[in-house]
């Protein structure tokens, strides 16, 4: 997950459009390392409602 928004803050539409730096993204990677909770989604959690299957993972930790 990490990984993944850092990809998309690397985006030049995502953080293309906001003046995201690296500085910013090593910052938000770090942040997440040491702050962010782990969240087991279990199977029979997961309802399809984006069409795309990590959206709904996440959309499930809610």
């Amino acid at each position: 997950m990490i990984s993944r928004v850092a990809e998309k803050l690397q985006d030049q539409r995502i953080g293309g459009a906001y003046g995201v730096t690296e500085d910013d993204i090593r910052w938000v990677r770090a942040l997440l390392r040491t702050q962010a909770e782990v969240v087991v989604v279990p199977p029979e959690a997961l309802i399809p409602l984006t069409g795309d299957p990590e959206d709904d993972c996440v959309l499930a930790t809610g």
